[in-house]
């Protein structure tokens, strides 16, 4: 008597499907996070300059704070010797 094998547990998947899958997945949540802002690509584009620019600025400024709290430690160190 000829026994089928057990069907498999895994659904079958057609070459390609999970890259289709995961491509909708990821635009799904891009088109989610651009609905609520709904910025022109002008604006959009100014404000990330703006963004930077700020980012540059703020990096900046902890490094200039970094630099005067270490100065400040190592003069404290070697002034009493």
């Amino acid at each position: 008597m000829d026994v089928d094998s057990p069907p498999p547990r895994e659904e079958l998947r057609i070459k390609g499907q999970a890259q289709a899958e995961a491509e909708r997945r990821r635009s799904k949540w891009e088109s989610n996070e651009d609905a609520p802002n709904a910025n022109t690509d002008a604006g959009e584009a100014s404000k990330t300059a703006q963004d930077e620019i700020d980012l540059k600025k703020r990096e900046s400024e902890l490094k200039e704070k970094a630099l005067r709290n270490k100065v400040v430690r190592t003069r404290k160190g070697s002034g009493g010797l």
